[in-house]
C-alpha cells in the first residue's frame, strides 16, 4: 500500500512562507540587543543575562 502525499494549497504555501519569514526576522527587543551589543556597550544586570543568552 503506498502513501500519497498531498500538494499544499495556496494559502497554506502563504501560511509557511509567513511563518519562515517571521523566524528569520528578530524582534524589535532582539533587534535592540543585537545594535547595543555591537556597538560594544553592555546591558546592566539582569538585562546583560538576556542581551548574552541572544548572542549565544
Amino acid at each position: 500500500m503506498g502513501y500519497f502525499i498531498n500538494s499544499p494549497n495556496f494559502n497554506v504555501i502563504q501560511v509557511i512562507s509567513s511563518a519562515i519569514q517571521e523566524m528569520n526576522s528578530p524582534t524589535d527587543e532582539q533587534a535592540a540587543l543585537i545594535r547595543i551589543t555591537l556597538e560594544g556597550r553592555k546591558m546592566s544586570y539582569p538585562d546583560r543575562y538576556q542581551q548574552e543568552n541572544l548572542l549565544n
